[in-house]
């Protein structure tokens, strides 16, 4: 400050505490009258030092981490910006470049020693006349020149010789010198006379310099001369350290931080050999010298003003880079620890709160997240002091876009995600949004994003529904890096907000050109998760320009990234861009990591593009790389070989053994898609199956609807379903209490997968068919078809729900295919249903598609049509051919149901039996279980029935005879009862009568001197009212082979006769019509 500006201050403030001044300050406006002048002269005397303050106008530093990030932009207009890593003015009392600063080192001697002097009984306390007297309470709020530091306790150790003429002569000469070598130079011919301030007056004018572009190449940084006097310098000024005090230490550190940034960050070729000189000289002294600073500011921790603190912290987190690259480049190196000095920082931010501003509080969060310090106990602390204030609603005088956006990435980075903090600074930035540029807007809801919180405001809406109201209007003047960095953030909290998205991508189309590698990549990533819709224009764009400039400029991240967004969306037309994308993979491969390797492979595997080469490479990086793959990296791994049929056993065998190793860190997701890809290998691994499954049966309810529809249909596949039916059961209780929740479509999957296991769960499949049956006309041919055939199989004869497939199916026979076709005949019929138009449907779909069918589904469809009671004669001499090609191929299940299907039909083909049918029988005649032999049996009688040659050979039909004739006998009480009356009437017939074709009578009677049988055909003989395929077969046999009319009793006829009287005439009129018949 400026002499006559503090004599002002003191004088205002000594007449204000006078009665005349109490009195004339009360009239114009109380007695904030004078306090605002001494205020405003305060602001003035800042504003006159420092600018706009601490931070400076221009702030470049870099936020770190997270996928699909950016860098942190700082505006160049700010209304009061904190620290940044450029231009950070340290204290009240620094040095500055050009001719002021011979005037502001003056003012600085002149304060710093006239009120030492004048205040050297006050306590250890600096303080104003006008505040003395005030206690803690009285005191303000946020920090002035009025409420300042302790001064330090260890006075005697400076020596006031430093503020002599000498030392501003010296100075005079520094700043007036235009070159680093100059500098150099004047510092090293009065190397014994620097004070410590002097000293880092020097560093400070050297600093800028460094940082000025135009400056560096009036220098020879190669000469051995200047890199000695450098060194020189540098080992004075580590020497001085120990007797700096506080001003001269935040200046010291401050520069020497400067010139750390300059030294990694600068890649321009006129400052190349600057940086390589500097960044060596600072690599030797570095640990040493921020050592001794560390040490000095503990020695005096309690003399340092909030704003010096802020100033060392933003030094140490600079000088940290260059310190933690030179640890990673030599082992022999230790890494430095600041721990110590945010301890210290910490116990002053405990004790003196109140005097540290929003500023500072962004800066010390910002310095530790940049230290890489862990300090939760720090962060607890600012973070509750911030939201106290906000809580109380203080002046936010200090409170910017820059200081808001600030804060929260340190928060955000440093993972320290507290919520009250992060609301905090949301209803803190709402209303300061409407002043918010571009890279404000994102870098305020990319730490948001990063930490995955998405604040609510006061008014209902999320703070993402705020800065995207205010982002749209001024789109046009985003850069590239800003709009990646918003649609990212949106993207990744999951916040669709299609009118932003869709401003951001038209604004962005025609610009693609001034984008980076990694902004393409972001903005891609973030358009393919909520697409605008014109997201095929927009992604022929992006393709273009990425054909246009290739990808050698891609990070192996932003190459895979940008392949996992195309195909995110699907777009697989742009044949240039993936020939490109699978090259550059095949060149690059040597630089993935797990990931880039899985999201590659995911998604050529998501677009459906085989590459032989490409996976194979891709297999050989994943298996080195294995042990680092998370849980998700493996499920999507496996995912994407099996998917594309890359079914490596070795690669399998791998990602099994590092899942089972973390099968406790898998999500539900994750499994369900672990055990879907490895059910599709053909490979067995159940112990990897059964460690999933013990993992899954606790954490069942947390399994989403899709997770449990692969988890099932995997098991089943896999064959691992009846090792592991304690899944199965706690899956199908799951499902049945999710009623609505789960997709029909999908519950026709899961019945489909419990039928084929023979899981006959009644309350599962009761809910399934409660599900469905209102949905059936939205299921297509194949879920038709597949629902049928499960209720069919676990024997769920549900009426309604079959006979609302049944007309569903009506007028769309055409779309079924042969194997639909199939399970829909097989299903109607194992049901017993009766559905003649249903049956005719299928034939002339059947006939029209005789060739698609395999052996099995042949002989299943042939099966059923005759099982059912409907042997459409066409159907079977269509078949025919189709049949006899595929006997040599057929298994002797499928040989033994042609055989019995075409004898129900009576349809009979040379072309199909033959003696190649008989040898194929032969062939397989120790294969046949019971089942088979009988309908041999039945085909043997058939072809003597026809009197054809072509019959089984005796040993072989013996074997099916002997078969036959064992099958156990049950008596219903139907036919007993019917048995009863025949003798009521004064028959006497012979019951369970077995005749020589070996068919069992119910019983016989002689009528006419001949023997005639009595069927009694309850339901199990009918689909409704039609004869089933056996009650045909033995009726038509009996009376062909064995010669023997029957007398068939169906049961409906029986049960209309109530009285016994009623009976008898029935059993009489059947009698009749027999003898009638008999000649």
């Amino acid at each position: 400050m400026p002499l006559h500006s503090r004599q002002r201050l003191i004088a205002a403030t000594t007449w204000h505490s006078t009665p005349i001044g109490r009195f004339l300050c009360s009239a114009v406006g109380g007695s904030r009258g004078c306090d605002d002048t001494i205020e405003q002269l305060d602001k003035n005397r800042t504003r006159r030092l420092h600018g706009d303050g601490l931070a400076g106008r221009r702030s470049s530093a870099r936020l770190g981490g997270g996928g699909g990030g950016g860098v942190y932009n700082h505006p160049t207009r700010t209304r009061r910006p904190a620290i940044s890593s450029k231009d950070v003015e340290e204290s009240n009392d620094s040095f500055s470049y050009k001719d002021d600063n011979l005037r502001r080192l003056q003012d600085t001697f002149d304060i710093s020693s006239s009120h030492r002097r004048r205040h050297a009984n006050d306590g250890g306390r600096r303080s104003f006349p006008n505040t003395r007297n005030l206690n803690d309470t009285q005191r303000p709020t946020h920090p002035s020149w009025s409420t300042v530091a302790p001064r330090y306790n260890n006075y005697k150790s400076y020596d006031k010789s430093e503020y002599n003429a000498e030392n501003k002569r010296i100075y005079q000469k520094i700043i007036k010198c235009n070159t680093i070598t100059d500098i150099v130079d004047v510092a090293h011919e009065n190397l014994d006379k620097l004070s410590p301030r002097t000293t880092a007056a020097v560093w400070k004018h050297i600093s800028s310099l460094l940082n000025s572009k135009q400056q560096s190449y009036r220098d020879d940084f190669q000469s051995s001369q200047l890199h000695q006097k450098l060194e020189e310098l540098l080992s004075h000024t580590s020497s001085k350290i120990s007797a700096s005090n506080p001003s001269v230490l935040a200046s010291t550190s401050h520069a020497l931080a400067s010139m750390v940034k300059a030294a990694i960050t600068s890649n321009e070729s006129t400052s190349r050999d600057s940086n390589r000189l500097f960044q060596n000289l600072l690599i030797k002294y570095n640990v040493e010298i921020w050592d001794k600073i560390q040490h000095r500011y503990l020695e005096m921790e309690d003399s340092f003003r909030a704003r010096q603190i802020a100033t060392i912290a933003w030094s140490f987190a600079t000088a940290m880079q260059l310190i933690a690259r030179d640890y990673d480049n030599n082992e022999s190196k230790t890494q430095f620890n600041v721990s110590p000095f945010f301890s210290a920082a910490h116990r002053t931010f405990q004790s003196r709160r109140d005097e540290f501003s929003y500023k500072h509080i962004c800066n010390l969060a910002w310095a530790c997240m940049m230290c890489k310090h862990s300090m939760p106990e720090l962060y607890h602390d600012l973070a509750e002091e911030f939201i106290s204030r906000q809580m109380r609603k203080d002046n936010n005088e200090d409170l910017d876009a820059v200081v808001l956006c600030q804060l929260v990435s340190a928060f955000a980075n440093a993972r320290h995600n507290d919520l009250q903090l992060f609301e905090s600074v949301a209803r803190a930035a709402l209303p300061l949004l409407p002043d918010f540029d571009g890279r404000h807007l994102a870098n305020l809801v990319r730490p948001y994003a990063y930490a995955k919180i998405v604040p609510k405001l006061d008014n209902g809406r999320t703070l993402f529904d705020e800065v995207a109201d205010v982002t749209i209007p001024q789109v046009k003047s985003l850069s590239p890096q800003n709009m990646a960095n918003i649609v990212w953030a949106y993207a990744t909290t999951e916040q669709s907000h299609p009118a932003l998205f869709s401003a951001i991508s038209k604004e962005a189309l025609p610009r693609l050109k001034e984008f980076s590698a990694k902004q393409l990549s972001n903005l891609a990533w973030a358009l393919s998760k909520d697409p605008p819709e014109a997201k095929e224009l927009i992604f022929d764009m992006i393709a273009s320009e990425v054909v246009r400039r290739g990808l050698e400029t891609f990070t192996s991240q932003g190459m895979t990234m940008m392949a996992h967004s195309f195909a995110t969306v699907g777009h697989k037309s742009d044949n240039k861009f993936w020939d490109i994308v699978e090259n550059s993979a095949l060149e690059r491969a040597a630089e993935f990591g797990h990931l880039e390797c899985v999201q590659m492979a995911w998604a050529f595997a998501t677009i459906e593009r085989s590459s032989d080469l490409l996976f194979h490479v891709l297999e050989r990086v994943a298996v080195s790389n294995i042990r680092s793959a998370n849980s998700q990296g493996l499920s999507n791994l496996a995912w994407a070989f099996s998917t594309l049929g890359y079914t490596s056993l070795p690669l399998f065998q791998t990602i099994a053994e590092s899942a089972m190793r973390k099968v406790n860190e898998f999500k539900p997701k994750e499994m369900a898609m672990l055990v879907l890809s490895f059910s599709r290998t053909g490979h067995q691994f159940p112990t990897l199956f059964d460690k999933v499954a013990a993992r899954s049966i606790s954490d069942v309810q947390s399994f989403g609807s899709l997770d449990l529809f692969n988890m099932v249909v995997s098991y089943v596949k896999a064959g691992e379903s009846q090792r592991n039916q304690k899944l199965m059961k706690a899956i199908a209780e799951e499902i049945v209490r999710r009623p609505s929740r789960i997709c029909p479509k999908m519950l026709v999957g899961i019945a489909w997968s419990y039928a084929s296991e023979e899981f006959r769960d009644p309350p599962l499949f009761n809910f399934i068919s409660d599900e469905c049956i209102g949905h059936c006309a939205s299921f297509d041919s194949k879920e038709i078809a597949s629902l049928a055939w499960s209720f069919a199989a676990v024997g769920r004869r549900d009426r309604l729900l079959l006979q609302k497939l049944a007309e569903v199916s009506a007028n769309r026979w055409q779309e079924f295919g042969a194997q639909p076709l199939v399970n829909m005949a097989w299903a109607y019929a194992t049901a017993e249903e009766d559905q003649p138009s249903l049956f005719r449907g299928i034939a002339e779909s059947a006939v029209a598609a005789k060739d698609d069918f395999t052996s099995q589904g042949i002989s299943n469809l042939l099966w059923a049509f005759s099982a059912a009671g409907y042997p459409d004669q066409r159907l079977f001499q269509s078949l025919t051919t189709a049949a006899s090609s595929v006997l040599q191929e057929s298994g002797h299940q499928s040989l033994a149901n042609i055989a019995w299907a075409y004898a129900v039909a009576n349809v009979d083909d040379s072309m199909l039996f033959n003696e190649e049918f008989v040898s194929a029988c032969v062939d397989k005649q120790h294969e046949f279980d019971y089942q088979g032999l009988r309908q041999l049996h039945q085909w043997n009688l058939w072809r003597k029935e026809l009197e054809s040659d072509i019959v089984l050979p005796q040993d072989f039909g013996g074997r099916c005879y002997n078969e036959f004739i064992n099958q156990s006998l049950i008596i219903s009480n139907l036919q007993k009862e019917v048995t009863s009356v025949l003798h009521s009437v004064g028959l006497a017939p012979d019951e369970e009568v077995q005749t020589k074709s070996g068919y069992v009578l119910d019983a016989t009677l002689i009528c006419n001197g001949k023997v005639v049988g009595v069927e009694v055909d309850g339901p199990y003989h009918f689909a409704g009212r039609r004869p089933k395929g056996n009650t045909i077969l033995k009726q038509r046999q009996v009376a062909h082979v064995d010669s023997i009319p029957i007398i068939s009793v169906p049961y409906w006829d029986w049960i209309d006769k109530h009285t016994l009287e009623e009976k008898e005439v029935y059993v009489l009129n059947k009698i009749d019509e027999v003898k009638s018949k008999i000649v």
